[in-house]
């Protein structure tokens, strides 16, 4: 009886972390859709590369303007979701919006909605 205690008490010991570990896990995975409500760049978080989408979750989080590289703001931009506009234009330079919008993005022209 004592040995299967014993047996069970570092059994456990040595599931703890492993437990923890895969729940910060699920947790840290399942955080970005729950960050991002519908209408809030929920579309434009969602339909880029997972790379790109990380970097956009990390910059709003953190207000660093320059966390989202060039090429993940031609990614984002083109997605097109006006509700996000605003946003990334926070984000991402003018010529990046060249890549979908073409000359008229480029030339520093406001963007209103869908070109």
């Amino acid at each position: 009886m004592d040995l299967v205690l014993r047996s069970t008490m570092s059994l456990r010991r040595r599931l703890h972390v492993p437990i923890l570990l895969l729940l910060l896990a699920v947790a840290f995975l399942a955080s970005p859709a729950v960050a991002l409500p519908p209408g809030v760049c929920y579309e434009t978080a969602t339909r880029v590369s997972r790379q790109c989408s990380g970097q956009f979750i990390k910059a709003l989080f953190s207000d660093d303007t320059h966390g989202v590289s060039r090429q993940c703001c031609d990614e984002l931009t083109c997605v097109q979701e006006q509700s996000c506009f605003s946003v990334l234009l926070a984000y991402c330079p003018p010529e990046a919006w060249a890549h979908c919008y073409g000359d008229k993005a480029a030339a520093g022209v406001p963007l209103l909605g869908r070109p």
